[in-house]
């Protein structure tokens, strides 16, 4: 690496005005590269401590290949093959610390833009969910409130011993509640929320048991 660039750092301004310039100019090139100084150092020292360069902090395939997996840069062989041939843009046969650093740091940053926008899709995913949910509940709430009102005409016209209406809208109301469950089944994403809510329930439990409760009555009077 020409002039031992590393070595010729200055302090002058703050490292974040760096983040974008020129690695080759800028004194903290660590943040041009959008790595950490420890990062960095560490690369480039060990770039430079490698046998088989030209002297000039460049190595070639079968040197870099060796030292790239006990540094960390990659994990195996295979992966330190892969990263010269992305990194020797030039197909010179060599890398130097500027290509190594520049392929990194754009692996870098796909990682963070896929991250990123994984990160927007799970949370697209959830407020949709939480949606669904919202949406659902206020559904049931309709649904039980209709069931509610078929059970109250029903029980009033039992009290006045209309049996006949009263069996009617009994029916009516459980045949409300079977087709919603139907539907809230086809529509639910997992068994969880296919589950029918409790109030539902004992509301549609209570209709059919005064519907039983109709029948004999009705069986009863001769209806």
């Amino acid at each position: 690496y020409p002039n031992n660039h590393h070595h010729q750092h200055h302090h002058s301004a703050a490292p974040e005005d760096d983040a974008g310039a020129d690695p080759a100019t800028s004194p903290f090139p660590w943040v041009a590269y959008n790595m950490s100084q420890e990062s960095y150092d560490q690369v480039y020292s060990l770039f430079l401590q490698a046998e088989g360069g030209d002297g000039e902090g460049k190595l070639d395939e079968r040197t870099f290949v060796q030292f790239a997996p006990a540094v960390g840069i990659c994990s195996n062989t295979a992966g330190a093959q892969r990263m010269f041939r992305d990194a020797d843009t030039d197909r010179s046969g060599y890398v130097d610390v500027h290509k190594i650093m520049t392929l990194i740091s754009s692996r870098q940053e796909q990682e963070a833009t896929t991250e990123e926008r994984e990160r927007a899709q799970s949370e697209g995913r959830r407020q949709s969910t939480q949606e669904e949910r919202t949406n659902r509940q206020a559904e049931d709430r309709i649904i039980w409130h209709n069931l509610e009102q078929w059970k109250q005409r029903g029980n009033a016209a039992h009290q006045e011993r209309n049996f006949e209406l009263a069996h009617n809208c009994y029916i009516q109301g459980a045949k409300s509640y079977e087709e919603y469950a139907r539907s809230r089944a086809r529509n639910a994403t997992s068994t969880f929320d296919s589950e029918m809510p409790r109030q539902l329930k004992e509301t549609f439990a209570a209709l059919v048991s005064n519907m039983s409760a109709t029948l004999y009555e009705m069986k009863k009077y001769g209806y």
